[in-house]
Protein backbone atom coordinates (compact mmCIF):
# COMPACT_ATOMS: atom_id res chain seq x y z
CA UNK A 1 0.00 0.00 0.00
CA UNK A 2 1.40 3.32 -0.82
CA UNK A 3 2.08 5.91 1.65
CA UNK A 4 -1.08 8.40 -0.20
CA UNK A 5 -3.34 5.15 -0.06
CA UNK A 6 -2.39 4.21 3.65
CA UNK A 7 -3.22 7.83 4.50
CA UNK A 8 -6.70 7.42 2.53
CA UNK A 9 -7.75 4.13 4.13
CA UNK A 10 -5.95 3.98 7.45
CA UNK A 11 -3.76 0.98 8.88
CA UNK A 12 -2.71 -1.32 6.06
CA UNK A 13 -5.10 -4.33 6.13
CA UNK A 14 -4.61 -7.94 6.37
CA UNK A 15 -6.41 -9.53 3.43
CA UNK A 16 -9.86 -10.18 5.43
CA UNK A 17 -11.96 -9.01 2.57
CA UNK A 18 -9.90 -9.84 -0.35
CA UNK A 19 -12.03 -10.60 -3.29
CA UNK A 20 -15.28 -9.38 -1.69
CA UNK A 21 -17.38 -7.26 -3.09
CA UNK A 22 -19.09 -4.54 -0.03
CA UNK A 23 -21.98 -2.46 -0.39
CA UNK A 24 -22.25 0.53 2.21
CA UNK A 25 -25.34 2.77 2.62
CA UNK A 26 -24.97 6.44 4.01
CA UNK A 27 -21.22 5.97 3.07
CA UNK A 28 -20.75 9.76 1.84
CA UNK A 29 -18.78 11.60 4.09
CA UNK A 30 -16.55 11.55 7.32
CA UNK A 31 -19.16 9.26 9.01
CA UNK A 32 -19.72 5.53 10.31
CA UNK A 33 -20.13 4.77 6.49
CA UNK A 34 -17.02 6.38 5.10
CA UNK A 35 -15.37 5.28 8.38
CA UNK A 36 -16.72 1.41 6.77
CA UNK A 37 -15.81 2.27 2.84
CA UNK A 38 -12.09 3.16 3.91
CA UNK A 39 -11.70 -0.06 6.36
CA UNK A 40 -12.68 -2.28 3.41
CA UNK A 41 -11.03 -0.77 1.08
CA UNK A 42 -7.44 -1.08 3.29
CA UNK A 43 -9.18 -4.95 3.69
CA UNK A 44 -9.06 -5.57 -0.06
CA UNK A 45 -12.85 -5.66 -0.79
CA UNK A 46 -14.27 -4.29 -3.67
CA UNK A 47 -16.42 -1.18 -2.47
CA UNK A 48 -20.06 0.16 -4.08
CA UNK A 49 -20.88 3.00 -1.73
CA UNK A 50 -24.28 4.66 -2.13
CA UNK A 51 -25.67 7.83 -0.21
CA UNK A 52 -29.08 10.15 -0.75
CA UNK A 53 -27.04 13.54 -0.81
CA UNK A 54 -25.64 13.81 -4.37
CA UNK A 55 -22.75 16.26 -3.93
CA UNK A 56 -21.33 14.52 -0.71
CA UNK A 57 -21.75 11.14 -2.60
CA UNK A 58 -19.25 12.43 -5.76
CA UNK A 59 -16.77 13.82 -3.69
CA UNK A 60 -16.43 10.70 -1.29
CA UNK A 61 -16.45 8.02 -4.37
CA UNK A 62 -13.82 10.13 -6.13
CA UNK A 63 -11.60 10.56 -3.27
CA UNK A 64 -12.15 6.53 -2.76
CA UNK A 65 -11.90 5.75 -6.16
CA UNK A 66 -14.75 3.95 -5.77
CA UNK A 67 -18.36 3.16 -7.41
CA UNK A 68 -21.36 4.87 -6.06
CA UNK A 69 -25.16 5.72 -6.89
CA UNK A 70 -27.29 7.73 -5.53
CA UNK A 71 -30.23 5.85 -3.17
CA UNK A 72 -33.25 6.75 -1.31
CA UNK A 73 -33.04 3.40 0.84
CA UNK A 74 -36.96 4.33 1.96
CA UNK A 75 -37.83 2.52 -1.40
CA UNK A 76 -37.38 -0.87 -1.93
CA UNK A 77 -37.58 -0.78 -5.59
CA UNK A 78 -34.01 1.63 -4.92
CA UNK A 79 -32.58 -0.77 -2.83
CA UNK A 80 -33.16 -3.71 -5.96
CA UNK A 81 -31.09 -0.57 -8.53
CA UNK A 82 -28.24 -0.77 -5.44
CA UNK A 83 -27.45 -3.67 -5.58
CA UNK A 84 -28.12 -4.82 -9.22
CA UNK A 85 -25.53 -1.62 -10.20
CA UNK A 86 -23.08 -3.17 -7.24
CA UNK A 87 -23.35 -6.54 -9.30
CA UNK A 88 -23.03 -4.93 -12.68
CA UNK A 89 -20.03 -2.95 -11.66
CA UNK A 90 -18.52 -5.92 -9.30
CA UNK A 91 -19.87 -8.89 -9.27
CA UNK A 92 -22.07 -10.63 -6.83
CA UNK A 93 -22.60 -8.70 -3.75
CA UNK A 94 -21.05 -10.43 -0.74
CA UNK A 95 -21.26 -7.93 1.98
CA UNK A 96 -24.11 -5.51 2.80
CA UNK A 97 -23.60 -2.99 5.45
CA UNK A 98 -27.02 -1.20 6.24
CA UNK A 99 -25.24 2.44 7.99
CA UNK A 100 -28.39 4.63 6.99
CA UNK A 101 -29.99 5.81 10.09
CA UNK A 102 -31.11 8.98 11.45
CA UNK A 103 -31.10 10.02 14.55
CA UNK A 104 -31.33 13.82 15.19
CA UNK A 105 -31.01 15.77 18.55
CA UNK A 106 -34.50 15.89 19.00
CA UNK A 107 -36.61 14.42 22.04
CA UNK A 108 -38.52 11.58 20.69
CA UNK A 109 -41.56 13.30 22.59
CA UNK A 110 -40.55 16.26 20.05
CA UNK A 111 -41.07 14.74 17.04
CA UNK A 112 -44.10 15.23 14.62
CA UNK A 113 -45.52 11.98 12.73
CA UNK A 114 -43.92 13.22 9.84
CA UNK A 115 -40.38 13.37 11.45
CA UNK A 116 -40.86 10.02 13.42
CA UNK A 117 -42.40 8.62 10.17
CA UNK A 118 -39.00 9.73 8.74
CA UNK A 119 -36.71 8.34 11.36
CA UNK A 120 -38.49 4.83 11.05
CA UNK A 121 -38.28 4.76 6.99
CA UNK A 122 -34.39 5.18 6.65
CA UNK A 123 -33.65 3.31 10.15
CA UNK A 124 -35.69 0.52 10.03
CA UNK A 125 -38.06 0.32 6.96
CA UNK A 126 -34.90 -0.12 4.93
CA UNK A 127 -32.96 -2.41 6.70
CA UNK A 128 -36.13 -4.57 6.74
CA UNK A 129 -36.74 -3.86 3.32
CA UNK A 130 -33.38 -5.28 2.07
CA UNK A 131 -34.39 -8.64 2.66
CA UNK A 132 -36.14 -9.52 -0.19
CA UNK A 133 -34.21 -7.48 -2.17
CA UNK A 134 -31.00 -9.44 -1.10
CA UNK A 135 -32.62 -12.76 -1.55
CA UNK A 136 -33.34 -11.76 -5.24
CA UNK A 137 -29.88 -10.84 -6.25
CA UNK A 138 -28.37 -13.76 -4.28
CA UNK A 139 -30.37 -16.51 -5.12
CA UNK A 140 -28.32 -17.60 -8.30
CA UNK A 141 -25.26 -17.00 -6.27
CA UNK A 142 -25.84 -19.12 -3.23
CA UNK A 143 -27.10 -21.78 -5.44
CA UNK A 144 -23.70 -21.85 -7.48
CA UNK A 145 -21.93 -21.94 -4.14
CA UNK A 146 -24.61 -24.91 -2.65
CA UNK A 147 -23.84 -26.93 -5.67
CA UNK A 148 -19.69 -26.16 -5.34
CA UNK A 149 -20.16 -27.51 -1.72
CA UNK A 150 -21.62 -30.70 -3.13
CA UNK A 151 -19.34 -31.60 -5.69
CA UNK A 152 -16.46 -31.63 -2.99
CA UNK A 153 -14.93 -35.18 -2.27
CA UNK A 154 -16.15 -36.47 1.01
CA UNK A 155 -13.64 -37.45 3.53
CA UNK A 156 -14.19 -41.28 4.79
CA UNK A 157 -12.47 -41.20 7.61
CA UNK A 158 -14.25 -43.26 10.50
CA UNK A 159 -16.99 -41.72 12.22
CA UNK A 160 -16.47 -38.68 10.41
CA UNK A 161 -19.81 -36.86 10.22
CA UNK A 162 -21.49 -38.86 12.75
CA UNK A 163 -23.47 -37.28 15.87
CA UNK A 164 -21.71 -38.70 19.18
CA UNK A 165 -23.37 -41.78 20.17
CA UNK A 166 -25.11 -42.43 17.29
CA UNK A 167 -24.93 -45.84 15.76
CA UNK A 168 -22.46 -46.73 12.90
CA UNK A 169 -24.75 -49.00 11.73
CA UNK A 170 -27.63 -46.95 11.29
CA UNK A 171 -28.40 -45.04 8.07
CA UNK A 172 -30.00 -42.00 7.68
Amino acid sequence: MTAQAAQLHGPSGSGLLEGKVVVITAAAGTGIGGACARRCLAEGAQVFISDIHKGRLEHTAEDLGVASMLCDVTHSGAIDELLNAAEDAYGPVDVLVNNAGLGGNARITDLNDSDWDRVLAVTLTSAAADGPARTRQRRQHRLHHRMARRARPVPLRRGQGRRHGADPQRRR
